[in-house]
């Protein structure tokens, strides 16, 4: 009882509870003076508010102490609880935090060696002296720096700007199927070299300040996300391919007089049958040679021979057609073969050639003559049986005195 007024005198609280040691609850609520207890205590002293007793009240809490306790226990237990499931919630926090910090390590770590590998990459491709494009069948949609740097574009985008297709810088090559065109048998360039590559040695030819430059292509198919993509390779072979032009132009050409040499013309000579057959036109050839030669080479030696076969090559070219054919048979003997030509149209042409050989004045040596054959294809001999024959009149020129045309 003094605790509890004690307890309202200094707290100014009106209720007091505790548990005594033998498990009693004991409860005390305060009496306050009020305005119904002035009239019949003022004159003891009361005033408005103060605590003059209280009502106090004993139970067993027995079974109150129990609950509390067991509800204490849950609490403890359940804080226990919260404070594991916080602790594992943040451990797992930190360990993904530490995973996903690994991995964007990891990541960056991956992107430099993918930036690092492309770049290197990137340079052995510009490196590389050959032209290389990715097309993806249709269109080229890359260009490695040599190809930029030898069109003189900064980028395959500029580049397309001046061209629709990278095709139209390739030169067309007249006479020769084998150099490849935006259009080749109706076939796009890429499709045409994807299919003809492996059984023809396909070329391209472009021009780089005013002079050709020559390339062998070759296309390799590539998968990039499950799409066809073809990669194209431009060797550089312009130094091989003149050799060969050059070589080619030896074995054909006589070296002296720049005429077809006898080798070459039997190849034309198959060519021009084999078109006049088929086109039904007439082909006849004249076989001519310097009268008394061996006599020129005798007095004023193979020099100023060799200079009169210049000069009568040149007599030659000078008088047929830009289709005829002249080429040096051998020593001081020449043959012309001429396509959609007459025999009589032809011994005409012989005998305008001897009349010019025979007024001109050959340096050194002065007046030279020549005899020539003349003979017309028949249709279905052999090109043997027709050297033949022309081989004949012109040995019947000579045998009849030389300076004179014959037509078998």
């Amino acid at each position: 009882m003094k605790r509890a007024l004690h307890y309202f005198e200094e707290t100014d609280e009106k209720e007091y509870y505790e548990v005594g040691k033998s498990s009693e609850f004991n409860y005390m609520g305060a009496l306050v003076t009020t305005n119904y207890c002035l009239p019949c205590h003022k004159h003891q002293g009361y005033k408005l508010g103060d605590v003059r007793g209280g009502i106090s009240v004993s139970l067993d809490s027995t079974e109150y102490l129990a609950v509390t306790s067991s509800m204490k226990n849950r609490v403890t237990l359940l804080k226990i609880f919260v404070v594991i499931f916080l602790f594992s919630i943040v451990l797992l926090i930190f360990k993904q935090l530490r995973y996903s910090q690994k991995f964007q390590d990891e990541v960056k770590h991956r992107t430099k060696e993918i930036e690092s590998t492309k770049q290197l990459l990137q340079e052995i491709i510009d490196a590389d002296p050959s032209f290389m494009v990715l097309a993806d069948g249709e269109e080229v949609i890359y260009a490695n720096k040599t190809v930029l740097d030898f069109t003189g574009y900064a980028s395959i985008e500029e580049f397309k700007e001046s061209y629709e297709y990278m095709s139209d810088i390739f030169e067309k090559v007249q006479n020769n199927s084998n150099f490849i065109q935006t259009y080749n048998n109706g076939i796009y360039w890429i499709e045409y070299l994807i299919q003809e590559q492996d059984s023809k040695t396909l070329k391209v030819c472009i021009k780089k300040d005013d002079k050709y430059r020559y390339f062998r292509p070759f296309a390799k198919g590539i998968k990039a996300d499950d799409k066809a993509l073809y990669l194209i390779t431009f060797d550089e072979i312009t130094n091989e391919y003149v050799k060969i032009k050059e070589l080619e132009y030896m074995a054909s050409t006589d070296a002296l007089t720049g005429l077809f040499n006898r080798n070459k013309l039997n190849d034309v000579l198959e060519k021009e049958i084999a078109l006049s057959c088929t086109i039904s036109s007439s082909l006849c050839v004249i076989f001519l040679d310097i009268d008394h030669f061996k006599g020129v080479n005798d007095t004023y030696g193979h020099g100023v021979g060799d200079r009169v076969l210049v000069e009568l090559a040149n007599i030659i070219t000078s008088s047929i057609r830009t289709g005829d054919i002249a080429a040096r048979w051998g020593g001081e003997e020449f043959m012309i073969t001429l396509q959609s030509t007459t025999i009589t149209n032809a011994a005409m042409l012989g005998e305008k050639l001897r009349a010019r050989v025979e007024e001109h004045l050959f340096e050194t040596v002065g007046k030279v003559t020549i005899s020539l054959g003349i003979t017309e294809y028949i249709h279905g001999e052999s090109e043997e049986s027709f050297i033949k024959r022309v081989d004949k009149a012109l040995y019947e020129a000579k045998e009849r005195g030389r300076n004179r045309v014959i037509v078998k």
